[in-house]
């Protein structure tokens, strides 16, 4: 099985998954035109990703927040952490 990656933040380590998932809510937000105010990621595990709310333009808005919302989960399904990874996974 393929061992988790470890991202250097300064002196400290952060997990793989925490950066995926992280960086997938900065992505989504970036691509829909969403400012992204900072990512961080801390070694305790866990991090966030604050964003500048889109403006209040009704239904469009509310979509646009679910999505980045939402993309950290989906990224986690797309590239589940280490542990959680199959024989084949480590192999692609």
């Amino acid at each position: 099985m393929a061992r988790p990656l470890s991202f250097a933040v300064g002196r400290e380590h952060v997990s793989e998954h925490t950066a995926v998932h992280e960086a997938s809510h900065a992505i989504v937000a970036r691509l829909l035109g969403v400012r992204v105010l900072r990512v961080a990621l801390h070694p305790e595990g866990g991090g966030l990703c604050e964003f500048q709310n889109p403006p209040d333009d009704g239904i469009r808005s509310a979509r646009r927040r679910l999505l980045i919302l939402l993309a950290g989960d989906a990224a986690e399904a797309v590239c589940p952490p280490a542990e959680r990874r199959t024989e084949w996974w480590a192999l692609v």
